[in-house]
């Protein structure tokens, strides 16, 4: 009996030490995130832009579409990253918001266009979402939110309108964890800096979001997926003091709330 016992006792002491050991396992960390954007990656971005799609009208402006590619490749040509890549899309909605989605799409909301008080600002959330982008935080998000064999079954066709109301509402309304929001602000820091951006912009665009927080509760889309603006202003200060960039206009004043006005 005292022999079953301590046999039972050792099975239980393995068990309970193999549970603990998966336990500290970080799956989403593990899971070939690039083996699964080459093969399915498209087919998951396309559904879910195309869902995104049918509540917001699409903007076709080419005075504000030619400023939008303008800052995407002066970032990334001075930062060795993709142009061609990164496809972005300005949908007429009121939140001030904006949100990278898997395969490189960027969604802009003309909200987020018209509160931007220069396009340097609206150069800071671009940078930001593109560094989401190279840091493939947006895959990993959604799979913390709906799991790994979800998105394979989404790349297969197999998807139904509950999941990706589920997945929009995952890149809209959920914060990115900390960790990947200061790894964010760090490269769009550095991003603008290499494009001589001035990135004090991008800080003054957060202050100012942490500073109407309250008032425009109903329109900052953008903090409840991008929170603790007003730490993240310091930190961006603080980070910018450490580049050296030379300031070059996007375009005028002028020209920018014109640009504004006729969306």
């Amino acid at each position: 009996m005292k022999k079953v016992l301590f046999q039972f006792a050792v099975l239980l002491g393995v068990l309970i030490f193999v549970w603990f050991i998966l336990s500290r396992i970080n799956y989403t960390e593990k899971v070939d995130f690039q083996k699964l954007s080459k093969s399915n990656e498209e087919k998951i971005g396309k559904i879910i832009y195309e869902f995104i799609k049918k509540k917001d009208k699409e903007i076709e402006s080419d005075s504000l579409k030619s400023i939008l590619i303008k800052i995407r490749d002066r970032i990334c040509n001075n930062n060795q990253i993709n142009c061609s890549e990164i496809k972005i899309h300005v949908l007429n909605n009121t939140q001030i918001n904006a949100f990278a989605l898997p395969d490189r799409h960027m969604v802009i909301y003309t909200g987020l266009i018209e509160y931007c008080k220069t396009p340097e600002e609206l150069s800071g959330v671009i940078a930001h979402e593109i560094a989401h982008m190279e840091n493939n935080h947006i895959m990993k998000r959604i799979s913390r939110k709906i799991g790994f064999a979800i998105l394979i079954s989404m790349a297969g066709g197999d998807t139904s309108n509950e999941i990706l109301k589920e997945i929009v509402n995952s890149i809209t309304s959920t914060a990115f964890d900390r960790a990947e929001e200061t790894e964010a602000d760090s490269y769009a820091v550095r991003y603008l800096a290499k494009a001589n951006i001035d990135p004090e912009h991008f800080a003054n665009f957060l202050f100012r979001l942490s500073q109407e927080e309250h008032t425009l509760l109903d329109k900052l889309e953008w903090i409840s997926t991008h929170p603790n603006t007003k730490d993240r202003t310091t930190e961006v200060l603080k980070l910018k003091n450490r580049e050296d960039f030379e300031i070059k206009p996007i375009v005028d004043h002028e020209k920018w709330e014109a640009i504004k006005k006729n969306i």
